[in-house]
């Protein structure tokens, strides 16, 4: 597994996430499936109470959230969750090549105690207001452009790890000198022949 993204614990935050979404523009420098998001956040702002909250990730046009790409689970955030490294989880992996992403999160109308942590500079970062409950919008729509870096990263697994692991399966095969059978046993290739 490998990551991409902005994973730095920061002490600064952003609050009033109701009905709203934002995200950072990150690189994924080789083909991977993304399996999830991950952010660092609390629930102990004013205003509030049980919420849940999504991860997104959308394509790059010219340095802009462009089409949706993947929506993920909603996942409840307690009423005075302390903070802590969510994961945002995929109901399925996104399969993407070495690109330009934008990882976000969409919280629903009692979102607005979320204290989302994050960098105030060194980043590239979108929001804009986005009704949680009928779904995030696709494309991303009409927003406001900044700098914030969230404390928001992806998991993938690189698609050349899976590819290298195929391989050595193969040729751990090949230079055993065990032959799986169908039974699941293993029998000597020697014996093969007598078989």
């Amino acid at each position: 597994m490998a990551t991409f993204g902005y994973s730095t614990d920061e002490t600064t935050l952003a609050t009033g996430w109701a009905d709203v979404k934002s995200g950072n523009r990150h690189a994924l420098l080789e083909a991977g499936l993304i399996s999830k998001l991950t952010i660092y956040i609390d629930n102990l702002q004013t205003g509030h109470a049980a919420t849940h909250i999504r991860g997104l990730i959308y394509s790059d046009a010219s340095i802009q959230p462009d089409a949706l790409l993947a929506t993920g689970d909603a996942i409840a955030v307690a009423d005075n969750a302390a903070l802590a490294w969510l994961d945002l989880t995929f109901a399925a992996p996104l399969s993407s090549g070495a690109a330009d992403l934008w990882l976000a999160f969409h919280a629903d109308a009692a979102g607005n105690g979320l204290g989302i942590h994050r960098a105030l500079t060194g980043g590239t970062s979108a929001y804009n207001a986005d009704t949680y409950s009928d779904g995030p919008e696709n494309p991303f729509g009409a927003h406001t452009d900044g700098t914030r870096n969230y404390c928001l990263y992806a998991t993938y697994t690189a698609a050349g790890g899976i590819g290298k692991l195929a391989w050595w399966l193969s040729a751990a095969k090949w230079n055993s000198p065990w032959e799986p059978r169908p039974s699941g046993l293993l029998l000597p290739k020697r014996a093969l022949a007598t078989i």
